[in-house]
């Protein structure tokens, strides 16, 4: 009775823990829904890039009323903090939160979090890039002279730099995305127009040869490199690169049952298709033996009519069953597939 007793009471205090407990525990570890990105920015990439001396603003969306958030800077070239930033939640309005006050160039990372020990991180991350010297919109246009249905991996894409000057420096710059909206650090192509001044040439596009060696999705930009300032060409592409290392022919969606007869798929029309596939087999394989039965009567009849007749009549039923078999499948493909368009 004692031990009784006490197992009720072990179950007592054990749901009293819970109930005290866990509704905490659940609330303290749950997810950061706030997001974060660049106020006016051209594109969704979460990459903003400013000239030394500028600033940014960033806008916090989903931000639950009553919740204090903390936004953390840091510099990308050696993880020192930059900036730290704290903001009362609103869900009813965005929040605002000016970035100022970089004076150096460099890349650097924010990210937001609901907790002041910075262990709880929201959604995503913004990069802020501060440039050497003034972005300035140039006349020079970028597109791609390759369009391919895909692009795989080992493939040489060729990319136009349009309306450039005689005897600039133009550069095509691409980043591939790592994860999020981050991307990697970033790679550049350069060639010079090498023209002679005064000769009567009519300049082409300049061509960059990009050959893509690593799968995934990439951020493509060009720039005129002028004496005091960077300036950008116009258009940004956002080629994805597909993966060789990937069966070009994956297996179809759906599992299947290993049997004896093979692997029979549980999708309904694959199902059905390889249903057919078997039944058309063991069937013709049935009248292939049939008329060998039926031959082989005749042979060994011994002139006896009745034998001679039972022969002929098996290889008779035989024919006919085959035929009646082909003739089935080709009407179940012709109205399914050709007119009903189902996918057996």
């Amino acid at each position: 009775m004692k031990k009784i007793i006490s197992f009720f009471i072990f179950l007592i205090v054990l749901c009293i823990f819970f109930l005290i407990l866990v509704p905490q525990g659940s609330k303290a570890f749950a997810a950061c829904d706030a997001t974060i990105a660049w106020k006016n920015a051209t594109d969704n990439s979460g990459v903003m890039q400013i000239a030394t001396g500028e600033g940014a603003d960033i806008i916090v969306s989903n931000a639950k009323t009553g919740k204090t958030y903390y936004l953390h800077g840091i510099n990308l070239s050696n993880s020192v903090a930059v900036l730290d930033m704290d903001r009362q939640g609103n869900e009813d309005k965005e929040i605002h939160l000016p970035i100022v006050g970089f004076n150096n160039p460099g890349s650097f990372l924010f990210r937001l979090y609901d907790n002041k020990d910075l262990s709880s991180a929201c959604k995503n991350s913004l990069t802020l890039v501060v440039a050497g010297s003034p972005v300035t919109q140039d006349k020079c246009t970028l597109s791609q002279k390759d369009t391919p249905s895909e692009i795989l991996t080992g493939d040489t894409i060729r990319f136009l730099v349009d309306q450039i000057e005689l005897g600039g420096e133009y550069v095509l710059r691409y980043e591939r995305l790592s994860s999020g909206s981050t991307y990697e650090s970033p790679q550049y192509l350069s060639q010079t127009v090498t023209l002679v001044p005064g000769a009567n040439y009519f300049i082409q596009p300049m061509v960059f040869n990009l050959q893509f060696t690593n799968p995934g999705s990439y951020r493509i930009t060009a720039w005129h490199k002028k004496q005091n300032e960077l300036g950008k060409c116009s258009g940004e592409l956002y080629p994805t690169i597909k993966d060789t290392s990937e069966p070009e022919n994956p297996p179809p969606s759906g599992d299947c049952v290993d049997t004896p007869l093979g692997c029979l798929p549980t999708d309904m029309a694959d199902f059905a298709e390889k249903f057919v596939s078997i039944a058309t087999g063991i069937a013709g394989g049935l009248a292939f033996l049939l008329m060998v039965f039926g031959a082989y009567r005749l042979i060994f009849s011994g002139g006896d009519p009745e034998a001679v007749q039972q022969g002929r009549q098996v290889i008779t039923a035989a024919i006919i069953g085959l035929v009646i078999i082909i003739f089935a499948v080709f009407i179940l493909r012709l109205i399914g597939i050709t007119i009903l368009g189902l996918p057996i």
